[in-house]
């Protein structure tokens, strides 16, 4: 009983343990993160890395309740920044889901709580000790870095076929852009190493000399095999911004002249490694170019108040399609594609929230900057904020929001910044008010753990489903997509795939219920053609025309959707039969493959019979 009460007096009156726990969880997290995989789960090297830090961070929110519970007396602070966060997620919850009335995914809950979580955490770290959460993430970025070596020199599997060198990644492009943090964030360790809190002259070389000399080898190694343009610039911008934050003091001392002429020759420099960046890979810039012309039409249409969250997924597409109406000799129709993101993070914001989410963005970055200026500025508010710098750029040309991790350093470094900043509302807690807070972040804790592991348990039947699917075991497969459709109605890919095997097993009602819903979701030419199918198995000759055109001005290059509208028009309408077969056998295929070169051996044939039976008619 003595040791219960002496372990209560010790919890209560030394929150140092807590900040130990804190900082010890941090640090473990974004280390370890990074390098989990499930191959239990579908796309299990993005969601693999989600539940294994929400299953984490759930435990973590439960000892942060019942240190509530146990603690004496203390005061919570609210920062500016506190506030804006606090108002951005207020306003996506009240636009998104009470105005707009978007659909809300249990997934994307998790996902919003988890990097809420690190925010909270971090911001709570004495300013003393916020470095370590920069080291940890300099540490996961130099590991993860080095795998990649052993994926290029073929010791280790990358996760893709296609690319040699993906890390624990899905994809090069957000391996480069977690390594591309690191980086930036491993000069800034070294550049400020003395003036960083370090209680041991040993631990300060290991950490803030040798540790980012080698993230900066392995990082300079493995970044260019990924051939991530966007990467690239984003070190550039962060280099920049770290430069003017270390030595801008000296620009002031320089003359205007001089200032002038400097900025020129950059701006002179810059220009052919732009040109340069453009022809390295210009199919992929074009590619873009034609989204974003696509995704100014849908901005145009809804400027003030935007189309809501997810509207670009399942909008996107019929835009595509009109535009090529509108311009059928485009030059870009060859870079169309199948799109699921702008891959321009502040355009999406726009066609989601229009000049509202603008706006929004723009206080915000007010406020961060306030935060710096008037703040109590140390070295790590510094390099937070030029990490900030870098990720933002690689948000002009990727789509960071997809990927857990860049996420989560982003909150890291925001609530960093956070720091800076005075508290503008100190609020003491009562033992009432504690018992309450405590009691409701053990409840919530609980609640989102059971919730996340019955998701969790869902993505392993979808994963069954799929495999019974590439079997072709499909009244197998049916039974489990529906066993796992109460925690995907929303999931656009799971909808999909269900709705596609429907098609294939000719279940037409269920088959039409489940893609309608996937085309709220992800409009797509999939989407689309099972729709055209299922209408022609039915015998809906003009419905399946429809869906099929649609498919086919999605994305007209492709052959597949034409095929089937040479299929359908081949008993029903001999002289459009006639124009799509034409059209097809003179088209180049974009990638030359033996299914373009099967389908167009297939329409040759179709043509000879039409002409056969034509003569035989005659």
């Amino acid at each position: 009983m003595n040791l219960g009460n002496r372990l209560l007096t010790t919890l209560s009156n030394r929150h140092k343990s807590a900040e130990f726990v804190l900082i010890g969880y941090v640090i473990v997290i974004l280390i370890i993160t990074p390098f989990q995989t499930d191959q239990a789960i579908p796309d299990g090297t993005e969601d693999g890395k989600l539940f294994f830090f929400m299953n984490w961070g759930c435990f973590l929110f439960g000892f942060w309740g019942l240190w509530f519970l146990l603690m004496g007396q203390t005061a919570i602070k609210f920062r500016i920044m506190d506030l804006m966060v606090l108002g951005t997620l207020l306003f996506i919850t009240i636009y998104d889901y009470l105005i707009i009335g978007s659909s809300i995914s249990f997934e994307i809950i998790v996902s919003s709580f988890g990097v809420l979580l690190i925010y909270l955490i971090t911001r709570s770290i004495r300013d003393f000790n916020l470095a370590w959460p920069l080291i940890a993430i300099a540490i996961a970025t130099t590991l993860e870095g080095l795998y990649g070596i052993t994926q290029h020199l073929g010791y280790s599997q990358s996760s893709q076929k296609i690319f040699s060198v993906t890390g624990h990644f899905f994809n090069p492009a957000p391996y480069a852009g977690f390594l591309c943090i690191g980086c930036i964030v491993s000069i800034g360790l070294y550049v400020y190493r003395n003036k960083i809190h370090f209680p041991d002259e040993k631990l300060r070389k290991v950490f803030l000399v040798y540790l980012p000399a080698l993230n900066i080898v392995v990082v300079s190694y493995v970044l260019p095999l990924t051939e991530s343009r966007s990467s690239w610039l984003a070190i550039l911008a962060g280099l920049l911004a770290l430069s003017l934050c270390k030595y801008g003091y000296l620009v002031r001392s320089v003359e205007r002249t001089k200032v002038l002429a400097s900025v020129v020759i950059l701006m002179a420099l810059a220009i052919p490694f732009l040109i340069w960046l453009y022809k390295y890979k210009e199919s992929s810039a074009n590619g873009r170019w034609l989204i974003w012309v696509t995704s100014f039409e849908m901005i145009q249409e809804k400027p003030i108040q935007g189309h809501g969250s997810g509207a670009f997924l399942a909008d996107y597409m019929e835009y595509q399609a009109n535009f090529f109406e509108k311009n059928p000799e485009s030059n870009l129709v060859s870079y169309a594609d199948n799109i699921s993101h702008p891959y321009n993070e502040f355009l999406l914001l726009v066609v989601s929230y229009g000049m509202l989410g603008l706006s929004l963005l723009l206080i915000g970055f007010a406020v961060i900057v306030k935060s710096v200026v008037i703040g109590r500025i140390k070295a790590v508010h510094l390099i937070a904020l030029t990490v900030m710098v870098s990720i933002s750029t690689f948000a002009l040309f990727s789509y960071p929001s997809d990927v857990f991790l860049i996420k989560l350093f982003f909150m890291v470094c925001l609530a960093i910044i956070s720091t800076a900043g005075p508290a503008l509302v100190s609020l003491n807690s009562s033992r009432a008010g504690r018992i309450v807070l405590g009691l409701s972040l053990v409840s919530i804790s609980i609640i989102v753990w059971i919730e996340l592991n019955e998701l969790y348990r869902s993505k392993q039947i979808w994963l069954k489903a799929d495999s019974h699917f590439y079997k072709k075991e499909l009244e197998e497969s049916l039974g489990y997509y529906e066993m796992a459709l109460k925690h995907h109605r929303t999931d656009a890919p799971f909808l999909t795939q269900y709705g596609k095997t429907l098609t294939i097993a000719r279940k037409n009602e269920k088959a039409l219920e489940i893609l309608f819903s996937a085309e709220k979701m992800h409009n797509s030419t999939i989407v689309q053609i099972c729709l055209g199918d299922v209408y022609k198995d039915m015998g809906e000759i003009e419905k399946a025309e429809e869906k099929y055109l649609l498919a086919d001005q999605m994305v007209p290059f492709r052959l597949y959707p034409k095929y089937l509208l040479a299929k359908l028009y081949f008993n029903h309408d001999k002289l459009a039969f006639l124009r799509v077969a034409d059209e097809i056998l003179h088209m180049k295929a974009k990638v030359p493959s033996r299914a373009a070169t099967e389908i167009k051996e297939k329409v040759l044939e179709m043509v000879r019979k039409k002409d056969t039976s034509s003569k035989r008619e005659d």
